[in-house]
């Protein structure tokens, strides 16, 4: 009952917030260290705002990179499309490539949530650099592996004030073992630790990784994290997502967990959002966001 008072209190509280549109979201490559190697991004800006502008970081997924897929019928990768949406409705946003993939420094086969939820915090502090930015309007936004990793970000770091997690990773061992195979997840705990095992994707590429991801499948736990996070959190799943299944029990494990504002979005999508098919589905994905970050932000 008091969970569901405060939720109803904050919407009717919030609902009469809202963004300014119509600007023209301008784009600059940026870059910064975390834990001693070069992480590359794009800050995505509302050019004409005047006043201090709320910013949301944004987190790719599982061997992606800071723009994500390109979406079909559009001139825009999936991050672009948003970071634009967002900035010409006064958001800031910045968008990384971790450490170990797109263009940032380090190896991908040293890739690990530890690592990317450093490099998410890292963002955090280099958004502190910025005089734009106010940095008491932090949201963090996540993809998949991205929002295991804005999950635990906004857990573990109290400047984050609101998160989005579109079809993220809840049950990192189930769902490795499904996506890499269950064979390759049990050999590699008995690699030694820097020692690497191929996997191949239900897509075909193979990707090489050591020991210590596999390790951290059953030491990390976002749905065990959000537990720690009271502010706003919105959870985006697509109901045709055969990455992360089954849908929606995976997103509603963090509902379940987390206690504060929230609210659970269904999507009749895939894992992706259905970008494969058009905009359509992440449009509405976009559009959520952006009540939300109205809203909570």
């Amino acid at each position: 009952m008091r969970k569901t008072f405060l939720v109803m209190l904050t919407l009717l509280v919030l609902m009469s917030l809202s963004f300014s549109t119509g600007f023209t979201a301008v784009e600059s490559k940026v870059s910064f260290y975390s834990h001693g190697q070069l992480v590359r991004g794009i800050l995505t800006e509302p050019a004409e705002m005047s006043s201090l502008r709320p910013a949301v970081l944004i987190f790719h997924g599982f061997t992606g990179q800071k723009n994500e897929m390109d979406v079909t019928g559009t001139e825009e990768a999936m991050f672009e499309m948003t970071a634009r949406l967002f900035a010409e409705n006064g958001i800031a946003s910045l968008r990384i490539d971790f450490i170990g993939s797109g263009e940032s420094e380090g190896k991908w086969e040293d890739t690990t949530f530890s690592s990317q939820i450093k490099d998410a915090m890292a963002a955090i502090d280099f958004l502190q650099s910025n005089p734009r930015i106010d940095m008491s309007r932090i949201g963090v936004l996540g993809l998949s592996q991205g929002g295991l990793v804005a999950a635990c970000t906004a857990a573990r770091d109290n400047r984050v004030k609101t998160a989005i997690l579109w079809s993220p990773v809840a049950v990192p061992a189930f769902t490795y073992a499904s996506l890499l195979g269950s064979d390759v997840v049990i050999e590699s705990l008995e690699l030694e630790e820097d020692e690497m095992i191929e996997a191949t994707l239900p897509w075909g590429a193979t990707t090489m990784l050591k020991r210590p991801f596999y390790q951290e499948l059953f030491l990390t736990d976002p749905v065990a994290e959000i537990a720690h996070f009271n502010g706003p959190l919105m959870v985006t799943v697509g109901l045709a997502d055969d990455v992360v299944f089954p849908q929606p029990q995976m997103g509603m494990l963090y509902m379940k967990y987390h206690d504060g504002l929230e609210k659970l979005v269904q999507l009749d999508g895939d894992h992706m959002l259905g970008i494969f098919g058009g905009s359509e589905v992440l449009t509405e994905a976009i559009d959520e966001a952006l009540n939300w970050i109205e809203m909570t932000l």
